[in-house]
Order: structure tokens, then sequence, then C-alpha cells
């Protein structure tokens, strides 16, 4: 890319950064894909509109010179390009449009009758949250069709809340969700 252009290879550079922290390719999936594009790059990267399209463009070149073409499309989204204009109208319908998206995507792991993701998350939930969301991306069959979380039957990603206990806080009994994979 930077042959090319290295303006252009910067941005998908610090784009990369930004979104495995250093941690390199194994950290990326769909979903840190989609948080990149729909929430940190118009909420924490403050610059003008142009400059978020030629970063998510940036970026859908560089995954599909990395062969992710899935994430690459995610970037040059007609649905990316929307969410990025509404929020320059409003941060909350910016944001709003993001959790829809989000949730019409397949990969987010909604609650079930039996249990309700926390608003707040210790390390445990986040950690099990991220390997559901995981899950549903490797077996959707694409955006177009997403795969819905009734759907999975298979027991190795059924989660279930194992126990609850008192919080640290001392006030009295505070639930706290710890989850397994249940195997």
């Amino acid at each position: 890319m930077a042959a090319a252009d290295q303006d252009r290879a910067d941005l998908a550079r610090s784009t990369f950064e930004w979104m495995t922290g250093g941690e390199g390719l194994d950290r990326v999936d769909l979903a840190h894909v989609m948080e990149f594009a729909w929430y940190a790059l118009p909420l924490k990267w403050r610059v003008p509109l142009d400059e978020h399209i030629a970063v998510v463009d940036a970026a859908g070149e560089l995954f599909e010179r990395l062969g992710l073409d899935r994430y690459a499309e995610v970037f040059r989204s007609s649905e990316t390009r929307a969410i990025l204009d509404t929020y320059q109208r409003s941060e909350q319908e910016g944001f709003e449009a993001f959790r829809a998206a989000y949730e019409r995507s397949g990969i987010d792991p909604p609650d079930l009758d039996d249990f309700a993701w926390g608003g707040v998350m210790g390390l445990e939930e986040a950690t099990s949250r991220e390997a559901a969301s995981r899950a549903l991306e490797t077996r959707s069959p694409g955006p177009d069709r997403p795969l819905r979380w009734e759907s999975l039957s298979t027991p190795e990603w059924r989660f279930t809340r194992r126990h609850s206990f008192s919080g640290a806080t001392g006030n009295g009994p505070s639930p706290r969700r710890s989850l397994d994979r249940a195997r």
C-alpha cells in the first residue's frame, strides 16, 4: 500500500494499531471491526467526516489485501457510510444506528430468557461475551443471512449461569455472573 499511497498506508496502519492494541491480527474479529468503524472511529477520532471516510476506505483496502474480505466489506459498506453520516447529525442517533446495525449483524449475543448480559461486565463475563460473539461469527453464513443465537444447538457454546455470590461492596448480596462453556 505504501508504494502506491503513503498517506493511505499510514491511515491503514493507524487503524490496525488502534484495533489490535499492538497484539496482532489474532486480536481482530468481526465485532472489533464493527465496533471500530461504527463506534470508536466517529466518537474517538475527532476529525471531519471526509477523514473518517478516508480511514474506512484505507482499512477496507488493508483487510482486502490481508484476505479478510468480510472485514473489508464492513469498512466499505453503505451501512458504515450511513452510520458515519448519522453521527454527524447527532452522537446519540449515531450510537443508536451503531447498536441497531450491530444487533442485526447476528454476532451480538442477545439476552436469553434465563440470562441477561450485564450493562457493566467484569473480565470473566466480558471474555465470555467475546467468545460467544466469535462463535456466532464463525457460524454465520454472512451479513445478508445472519445466524441467530437461538439456532446454536451445539453444547460447547451453550453459556449458563454457574453461580452468584456477594459482591465486594459489603452492601449485601450483589449478583455476579460467572460463565462457563458447557461441554
